[in-house]
């Protein structure tokens, strides 16, 4: 297919190097693979992943250090695509909006990443549905979050999940492992992620057994960080390691450390780290508000509804070694489903369909 003929795809997320907003990644990621024969794909950027340099179908458009709101609104409306996805719903949507009148029609596309009750504030429930409602495709990234749209917003969408680089992780033996086990959690800072539950599985387990590899830093207001860090050392709890940010190696050299994986947040969408802890062969311990489909209960891991369940959960993979050992290898076994590769393939699928239909927004 020429240059004229292909599919023009522009991802309305900021593509920079050190930028590890999930929607960037994800965006990256399926941007990189999809057919270099059919598609031809746009992103934005102030310093840009040099992977996206290195593909010839993929573009950068270039953003300046100020007033990138303005610079990004051009852009919506010079720019030549057939399909958007992530459309802006902030200032920049306002701009579009008023002007879209000056630019081609195009479809747009919106992954549905969490559900509603992740979304945090009024103003962006307002502004997201509005969004949600007038895509021409919705891509709910969990079945979980698909039937909740549908049931609540009777919204349709497609089911496609994040994927994982599994190349990047791997399986180890952890067979021949001894002293305490270690519980590693991966997580952005903030009292919504749950992350003072820890201190509470901490005191429930002696420490000799046990030791916490907690992963992530603050954004911004370091006041809860700070808070955890002084109530772990107020109760002893000297087997709790804070690391801060690592970056994507080191996490995944420190997955490889750990033996189990645990996520204590109630809300969420579909988080990546619980896929980045299976292709390390490791089982995970979650909430089911969110019913993350790589947690397959009593298989890969478990699913609770409560505290202490999800203490119980943890305790009994702390003492029974052969049962995380058989959950672990499980995960491991399961995360193929999730790579990246196959998941692309359900996107162009997605999006070669879309551009046969005629648009619904304009």
């Amino acid at each position: 297919m020429d240059k004229a003929s292909k599919i023009k795809v522009l991802y309305g997320v900021i593509a920079d190097v050190h930028n590890t907003n999930a929607q960037s990644q994800n965006a990256r990621e399926i941007g990189l693979r999809l057919s270099k024969d059919d598609f031809e794909v746009t992103y934005f950027a102030t310093n840009p992943d040099p992977k996206l340099l290195l593909a010839e179908n993929v573009n950068i458009l270039m953003l300046p250090s100020r007033l990138s709101n303005l610079s990004l609104a051009r852009h919506y409306l010079r720019y030549d695509y057939d399909i958007l996805i992530y459309p802006p719903f902030d200032r920049v949507a306002s701009i579009i909006e008023k002007l879209k009148w000056l630019r081609k029609p195009s479809k747009v596309v919106y992954p549905i990443e969490g559900t509603l009750e992740s979304v945090k504030s009024s103003w962006a429930v307002k502004n997201l549905l509005g969004l949600i409602e007038g895509a021409d495709l919705r891509v709910s990234l969990s079945k979980f979050i698909a039937d909740q749209f549908m049931t609540v917003k009777g919204l349709s969408s497609v089911v496609i999940p994040i994927g994982v680089n599994v190349e990047d992780f791997g399986d180890i033996d952890r067979t021949n492992r001894h002293g305490p086990v270690k519980i590693i959690s991966i997580s952005s800072f903030t009292p919504r992620k749950n992350l003072h539950f820890i201190l509470k599985i901490a005191q429930e387990i002696p420490q000799d057994r046990i030791e916490f590899i907690i992963i992530g830093a603050p954004y911004g207001d370091t006041s809860y960080f700070e808070s955890m860090k002084k109530r772990a050392d107020e109760n002893g709890l000297n087997n709790i390691r804070f690391l801060g940010h690592k970056n994507r190696v080191e996490v995944s050299a420190l997955l490889k450390e750990a033996d189990i994986h645990v996520h204590t947040s109630h809300i969420e969408g579909t988080p990546k780290v619980i896929l980045e802890a299976a292709a390390s062969g490791l089982p995970s311990v979650i909430f089911d508000d969110y019913e993350a489909p790589s947690v397959v209960q009593g298989r890969t891991g478990f699913q609770v509804n409560n505290d202490q369940d999800f203490i119980e959960s943890v305790k009994r993979l702390v003492d029974d070694k052969e049962l995380r050992l058989f959950m672990g290898q499980n995960a491991f076994s399961i995360i193929k489903d999730f790579s990246w590769e196959d998941i692309s393939l359900s996107w162009e699928k997605e999006l070669k369909k879309l551009f046969g239909k005629t648009s619904l927004l304009h």
